[in-house]
């Protein structure tokens, strides 16, 4: 006999999916802004940004949803080409300056070039691109047709970063690319592994609420995903991790759940859901921590890692987004309880747009994934 509990749920779960199906709808042309907007003034593959643009609109075409094709594949193309761009770092040194003058440079010109090898910015190498913008900024329209490829010939060229491990990695989750670039950037990220099996995080994700220990296990654990189960130097990864200290952020217990998954251990994957399914909030939305308030990007997390509609803890979880999703498609997600800013208000105000884009994107992958 069907319970009373289980046929409203069973009237109920066409609702709930059209709901989720609904707020990733509407958040994609508050991605497709802000996220187009950041490369036209940035011309940056940040980790919080350009990925997330990307890997959002995969999840939602991979759905059913409507995404514009031809955008999406321009922002691939653009996501590749500068990943590779900043696989190669460009500078100048005194040394260098001085080959320029043994060469004929004039000295005003060489003066002009002083500044790169002291500013800090610039000193440590730009991708080639970037390179070549500052020298117009420095040189004459006149000095530049006569010296430019000079310069760039005694130049010196050193590895670049490729826009950073964790971007890398999410490029590689997101399924960005063809074959080739996917091969091109295992093979790159494997430059940066530890002799440990650990992965450092780049830029501002080493400033969020957590250890040191923790960041470095939760970018590991991302890049071990990237690369695959089959990849020896994922399992070192992995078992890196395994020997970590215990982290306390949702966004470890996820990548812990998720790599127990990939790599073998099913039990140990279970246990980590189940604690996942536990902080679950009576509101039904995941917090940065414990003890927060619910956001839209731990939620977004925590679904991604859940992955079936067909869990208990969904449901909830796709109802606290669809009710706290803003106007624009977007959710707010408070800076503090994610980053260690929380005495500067004034750098809390910056991050805002940051957390809220990063956040928006992950409740967008996340409902999507559990969509049927």
């Amino acid at each position: 006999m069907i319970t009373i509990a289980l046929l409203l749920s069973a009237l109920a779960a066409p609702q709930d999916v059209d709901r989720a199906r609904a707020a990733v709808e509407r958040s994609l042309p508050y991605l497709e802004k802000e996220g187009v907007a950041w490369i036209e003034k940035r011309d940056c593959l940040s980790c919080h940004v350009v990925p997330f643009l990307v890997w959002s609109h995969d999840e939602a075409r991979a759905k059913g949803i409507p995404v514009d094709l031809q955008k999406l594949a321009g922002w691939v193309d653009w996501s590749t080409k500068e990943s590779e761009a900043c696989r190669m770092l460009t500078w100048l040194s005194g040394p260098i300056l001085d080959d320029l003058k043994a060469e004929g440079l004039p000295a005003d010109t060489v003066g002009k070039l002083t500044p790169f090898t002291t500013r800090p910015e610039l000193k440590g190498g730009k991708k080639e691109t970037v390179f070549r913008k500052e020298l117009a900024n420095a040189l004459t329209a006149e000095e530049r047709s006569k010296y430019e490829l000079l310069v760039l010939r005694h130049a010196a060229h050193g590895k670049g970063d490729g826009g950073g491990v964790d971007t890398m990695s999410q490029l590689l989750l997101a399924g960005v690319g063809g074959a080739e670039f996917a091969a091109s950037t295992r093979a790159f990220l494997l430059g940066f592994q530890q002799p440990d099996g650990s992965w450092k995080p780049n830029g501002q994700l080493r400033g969020m609420n957590r250890s040191e220990g923790e960041a470095v296990a939760i970018t590991t654990m991302w890049t071990a995903l990237a690369l695959g189960p089959s990849s020896d130097a994922a399992q070192k990864a992995v078992g890196f991790v395994r020997k970590a200290a215990r982290g306390k952020t949702t966004e470890w217990l996820v990548v812990r759940a998720l790599g127990e998954a990939a790599f073998g251990e099913r039990g140990a994957a279970e246990e980590f859901l189940r604690e996942l399914r536990g902080r679950q909030n009576a509101d039904g939305g995941w917090s940065a921590v414990p003890e927060a308030a619910s956001d839209a990007f731990a939620t977004g997390l925590a679904l991604y890692a859940l992955g079936s509609a067909e869990d208990a803890a969904v449901p909830r979880a796709r109802k606290f987004l669809a009710e706290s999703q803003s106007p624009d498609g977007s959710w707010a997600v408070p800076p503090a309880p994610w980053t260690t800013a929380g005495s500067k208000p004034e750098r809390n105000q910056r991050l805002d747009p940051i957390y809220r884009y990063w956040g928006s994107a992950w409740a967008a992958i996340g409902l999507a994934r559990t969509l049927p």
